[in-house]
């Protein structure tokens, strides 16, 4: 029976880096009762996921616990979400879009939902699937979200931890002193005691990648749940399971390249994508967009601006270095969609705030862009409590330049790269966005420590294995999708995503993303290769939708990139900083690399020699992280020392 001690109430939250919702739970494998104060610490830590409310559940050897930001159902919305009868509970981290529609449909049957809550429309349709014995990979087919859910069904004594189809809302999990722990966050399953040890194989992968590749983390025993998985806990056990997967969900068009067919594809594309922002349009909550003045985020407003007649609110950041700013563009279509628009330009100060959003996120990221994001995000969270984001385009439709670059932007045979085999295409491939390549990580490493020796001479990690498989599943593609397929596997989950939900979450604001609706990802992976990359064109069939909404200056400008301009700022601004976080003292006695080898990409960068940010700043990433993470005494943020070079 469920337990007296079930809570949910408001709470006082944090108004420090611990100050929209976020989840955690624990599930004790010997059946012990659940210890509340440790839950509650485990809560504790994701208040700024979920500033408005929190609420927890403990059932003998179950407890679960949510923070909650309060977008949808503002009074009726609290949970946990309990069954009638008591037997089944739900907590998610996210929003389910299509609510209204299942809500209607579980209308006048036993079924009906008494809230407004998205959360409340995910249990009854729980129970509706499981009276007819379908498992959760049946039910939550029908939800149309961003979403990480746990479900605990007293009935069948399992839980079920089930993570959307991109992997959108974050999802960790791990095993632990006869504790299977889960967290929005990896910082929650830290507070329950968890050991903190690097895990080398993803150090190498982070090397590697600029990132570290789903499932695995840079902790030790922590996985990241994967997209479009469910955990099934039962018997003491942890199964995972497929819901939904390229290998499974996204067709290859074999339809010969025709006008008709394309104008069929642009047709749809375009259809799908309103719709889409229609439904992310749904909030109880005051809500805008984050606009770069890119075609992605453009697009995005001028769809709002034709669904929603009233003034939008939008925000930019911008760069005195003007090479970086794309203040004028941001401003060219707030002006065109009569946005109300706020926007700040940042200085290199703003490196300051490099530590605090590595806590936000748990890991290293090489991607220094998470800080103006961060920036942004509190911009926004002045005026609104949820944006739309452009993210996800650049995946879907071809529109990094290394696309470009590998694919030679060749219409024909030359765009599938047919003189590679498959070896050779997809090794070629991953080769090409390859940070530290195996030659520079024989110089970088440090094989006199005994834990490099150990976990990484002679063995390959880097070799991407977990791509190559992914590759096979998805060989019924034409080659670019293929690739595109790829990045949207691992690329989005583990690095791109990360950061409007973290900086977001960080910020108590919450990002959606409507070019990751699953109708648009399975739809754009109907359209061919050359339809997404012809003759140089990036995003192809997008700027074709885009122009008649967005004009030709903001579809045709150049792709920019949205980052800082660090790379000089390491050469004057920075310069002190830098040599702080590669040479101090507690740096060099990790003995993890070989710093004369750093010493050497570090004259290289400062002197213009050779163009070195993107390994600079990744190393400072590391560092940053093990004083965040892995060391036992707290540093001073604002202090360096003085080190000569």
């Amino acid at each position: 029976m469920w337990d007296n001690n079930k809570i949910n109430f408001k709470k006082e939250f944090f108004k420090t880096i611990l100050k929209m919702c976020g989840i955690t739970g624990i599930i004790n494998l010997d059946d012990d009762e659940i210890n509340f104060s440790l839950l509650k610490k485990m809560s504790g830590c994701l208040s700024h996921r979920g500033p408005d409310e929190s609420g927890f559940f403990l059932n003998n050897n179950v407890g679960l616990a949510n923070t909650r930001l309060s977008i949808v159902d503002i009074e009726g919305g609290h949970q946990p979400f309990i069954s009638y009868d008591k037997k089944v509970v739900v907590i998610q981290n996210g929003e389910i879009y299509n609510y209204r529609e299942i809500k209607k449909e579980l209308e006048n049957s036993k079924y009906e939902c008494k809230t407004s809550s998205d959360t409340e429309v995910i249990l009854r349709l729980y129970e509706k699937f499981s009276d007819l014995n379908k498992g959760p990979e049946e039910f939550v087919d029908s939800l149309n979200g961003m979403f990480s859910i746990a479900i605990h069904d007293e009935r069948i004594n399992k839980t079920w931890l089930i993570r959307d189809r991109l992997g959108i809302k974050p999802l960790y999990i791990a095993e632990y002193n006869k504790k299977i722990l889960f967290a929005s966050e990896i910082k929650s399953i830290l507070h329950a005691g968890f050991p903190r040890k690097i895990n080398y194989a993803s150090l190498d992968k982070l090397l590697t990648f600029n990132f570290v590749p789903p499932p695995s983390t840079l902790f030790e025993g922590i996985n990241h749940l994967p997209p479009g998985t469910f955990a099934e806990i039962n018997n003491h056990k942890i199964l995972i399971k497929n819901w939904w997967s390229f290998e499974n969900n996204i067709k290859q068009n074999d339809k010969k390249l025709t006008k008709s067919f394309f104008n069929e594809k642009k047709s749809n594309l375009e259809f799908l994508l309103k719709d889409s922002i229609r439904i992310r349009m749904r909030s109880d909550a005051p809500f805008g967009a984050f606009l770069s003045g890119g075609i992605d985020s453009s697009t995005v407003v001028g769809l709002m601006n034709e669904i929603k007649k009233d003034e939008i609110k939008t925000f930019s950041i911008g760069f005195n270095e003007k090479f970086f700013d794309e203040t004028e563009y941001a401003l060219e279509a707030s002006k065109r969609f009569n946005t109300k628009h706020f926007y700040k330009k940042i200085n290199p100060n703003i490196m300051k705030e490099w530590p605090k959003t590595t806590y936000y996120c748990d890991q290293p990221h090489g991607d220094i862009s998470f800080i103006p994001t961060y920036e942004v995000a509190k911009l926004a969270s002045k005026e609104v409590k949820m944006v739309l984001t452009g993210d996800g385009g650049d995946e879907l439709f071809a529109g990094y330049d290394k696309y470009k670059k590998f694919f030679n932007g060749n219409i024909g045979n030359n765009i599938y790269l047919e003189n590679y085999s498959k070896k050779e295409f997809e090794e070629n491939y991953l080769n090409s966005i390859t940070l530290f390549n195996a030659d520079d990580k024989l110089k970088l490493y440090n094989y006199h420590n005994e834990n490099i020796n150990n976990n990484l001479l002679g063995k390959d990690f880097h070799s991407k294995e977990i791509f190559l498989k992914s590759f096979e599943k998805v060989e019924h593609l034409d080659r670019l999708n293929q690739v595109l397929a790829i990045d949207c596997q691992f690329l989005l989950p583990g690095n791109n995503l990360v950061k409007p939900d973290r900086m977001g979450m960080a910020a108590s604001i919450e990002a959606r993303t409507p070019f990751l609706d699953y109708r648009v990802v399975e739809e754009s992976f109907l359209v061919p290769g050359e339809y997404k990359l012809n003759n140089d064109i990036t995003k192809f069939i997008l700027k074709e939708i885009a122009k008649p909404l967005i004009g030709d200056n903001l579809t045709f400008r150049k792709k920019q990139m949205f980052t800082v301009p660090i790379g000089e700022w390491m050469k004057k601004e920075y310069l002190n900083e830098l040599k702080y976080w590669l040479f101090d003292k507690r740096t060099t006695e990790r003995k993890i690399f070989n710093y004369k080898f750093i010493e050497e990409i570090f004259k290289k960068h400062i002197t213009g020699k050779e163009n070195r940010t993107r390994e600079l700043r990744l190393l400072v990433a590391i560092e940053i992280w093990f004083r965040t993470f892995i060391d036992p005494i707290e540093w001073d943020s604002d202090t360096y020392k003085n080190i000569n070079i």
